[in-house]
């Protein structure tokens, strides 16, 4: 293969050291593959019009190029490979790419840094696109995408439990050509990349500066990083030499405002243009306004409480059915959501093939409202008949801190005192994946649009110790993700993935309660924004 041209001088980012996070979410799951050799279902040129920018000529366009934007959190992580949470992957999903993605409804592929690819049984053929480059000047080539795929393989976090990729076997014959073999046929491989934070880095940065990669973005996407201060804010400019359509927006701020009513406050007083956390309370009234609007896109994603089943209070079943009784998806979602959205009975979205809705209402087998009586039977035939203290961990999200006081109250009439523990996103993700924390409150994505990345990823045994947070462990459970990873057949997987959630009803590592909206407030002339599974893609924004 021939030599990369020389670099540039290293994108340096300002602000203080940010630590590296080995943490991870995702899979995507859509269609089956398999059988004879055959390209999969893609989109042409003209079809990537709904990915390109919106039509700004057909309106008058501002002069206004700056987009300031609000996050509740700093993620202090940007190294895709090892993010996780929100607050990490809508930063990262501006700065770097996939080798594919796909479209905003979450039913076709798009090529991406892969111009297209073909599968069989044997694996999967990328092949690269060519005349991309690195925000450092250097040219992408497939070495650096074998590079970062094997990384993320060797990344138990990472990869989610993709047991039937050969991550160590994945080679590229060319410069533009990257062959990722299988140890045996699945139907989500594509669907994986196209939804994962595997996204492809540059292997010269990464060597030159390893442990502190987090602090050198240096992605092919379009913004790139010009200033970055811890717990403050980041500031992104335009990738001139970006592959694909150059944005509108030329300068990208994102602020951390940790409280979201604070960050609405900015939004009325000029401060920011798009808030990125809007609490339920806020919606009516922004939606009535003349001056901003309410922008809202399907999500993908279940807030639960997890419960950590190695710990001692919580090995017991009957403890986490008396968690389950005693608590009120209702008080949740009338005190939290204002009755915005739906409470959730599962960890699977609603929207996603394959989600059981056999528990809906009131064939909630713990019903919606909490039976106390119940909780405290189940408690005392544990053995906790005087209840027990517990710590709950949860990030700063006003959402979350509403929930956990309402939960606090709900428990404490079982004789369970709950303990809140508020701590920035990244230290929570740090307790719970060290098997530190107890109890926390969490979401659960779906953005395979199947089953398979909230069951397998969260709860399959081979996943402890990565993703599998709750160390939940039952070998029925995993029979039948096993065989729904192994069945091309659409309906017999929705069967098996019904079946798993039954299971997971029933023993309840996880107590779901809140289907999350995508929920966006913006100034009145913002245009084109769109969603990418639980984050916001800015690239196609405008101002009108």
């Amino acid at each position: 293969m021939s030599k990369k041209p020389k670099k540039a001088s290293p994108l340096t980012v300002t602000g203080v050291i940010i630590a590296l996070v080995t943490f991870i979410s995702i899979g995507f799951a859509l269609s089956a593959c398999g059988g004879a050799l055959h390209k999969q279902d893609q989109e042409g040129p003209s079809d990537r019009q709904e990915h390109s920018p919106a039509d700004r000529n057909a309106v008058p366009v501002t002069s206004k190029t700056t987009l300031t934007v609000s996050s509740n959190s700093d993620p202090k992580n940007l190294y895709p490979l090892s993010s996780d949470g929100r607050n990490s992957m809508r930063i990262c999903l501006q700065i770097f790419d996939r080798l594919v993605d796909h479209n905003e409804a979450g039913d076709r592929y798009l090529p991406a840094l892969a111009e297209s690819w073909e599968e069989d049984e044997k694996g999967i053929t990328f092949q690269i696109r060519k005349g991309v480059k690195f925000h450092d000047g250097q040219a992408l080539t497939a070495t650096d995408v074998v590079f970062s795929l094997k990384l993320a393989g060797n990344l138990p976090t990472a990869n989610g439990g993709w047991g039937w990729i050969n991550w160590d076997g994945i080679t590229a014959p060319d410069d533009f050509t990257v062959l990722v073999p299988f140890h045996y046929p699945c139907s989500l491989t594509l669907p994986q990349f196209a939804s994962n934070n595997i996204m492809i880095i540059c292997e010269e940065t990464y060597n030159e500066f390893g442990g502190e990669i987090s602090q050198h973005p240096n992605g092919t996407g379009p913004f790139k990083v010009s200033d970055w201060i811890h717990d403050d804010h980041i500031t992104m400019i335009r990738f001139e030499d970006y592959w694909g359509d150059k944005p509108a927006i030329e300068t990208l701020i994102i602020r951390y405002i940790s409280e979201n009513s604070q960050a609405i406050i900015e939004l009325e007083t000029g401060g920011v243009d798009l808030v990125m956390d809007v609490p339920p309370i806020e919606v009516k009234d922004l939606s009535e306004s003349d001056d901003f609007k309410i922008i809202e896109c399907t999500g993908v994603v279940n807030d639960s409480i997890h419960m950590n089943v190695t710990k001692d209070v919580f090995k017991d079943v009957r403890v986490r059915q008396a968690v389950a009784y005693a608590v009120s998806q209702e008080d949740f979602f009338m005190g939290t959501y204002r009755g915005f959205g739906q409470i959730a009975y599962s960890v699977v979205s609603p929207g996603v093939r394959g989600y059981n809705n056999a528990y809906e209402g009131e064939n909630w087998p713990y019903s919606t409202s909490s039976e106390i009586e119940k909780a405290r039977a189940l408690l005392a035939e544990a053995g906790y008949p005087d209840g027990f203290d517990v710590n709950i961990e949860i990030d700063n999200d006003s959402n979350r801190q509403s929930v956990a006081e309402i939960l606090k109250n709900n428990l404490a009439k079982a004789g369970i005192n709950v303990n809140i523990i508020i701590q920035d996103f990244a230290t929570v993700n740090e307790k719970i994946a060290t098997n530190e924390a107890a109890m926390w409150l969490f979401g659960i994505n779906s953005l395979s649009f199947e089953p398979d990345r909230a069951l397998y990823t969260r709860y399959h045994s081979s996943n402890i110790g990565g993703s599998n947070h709750t160390r939940y462990n039952n070998p029925e459970f995993d029979r039948l993700l096993d065989e729904a990873r192994a069945s091309y057949d659409a309906d017999e997987r929705i069967d098996l993935h019904k079946k798993a959630q039954d299971i997971l009803t029933l023993e309840c590592p996880s107590i779901p309660y809140y289907a999350r909206q995508n929920i966006y407030a913006a100034v009145k002339n913002l245009e084109g924004l769109q969603s990418y599974g639980d984050a916001a893609l800015l690239k196609n924004c405008y101002f009108r």
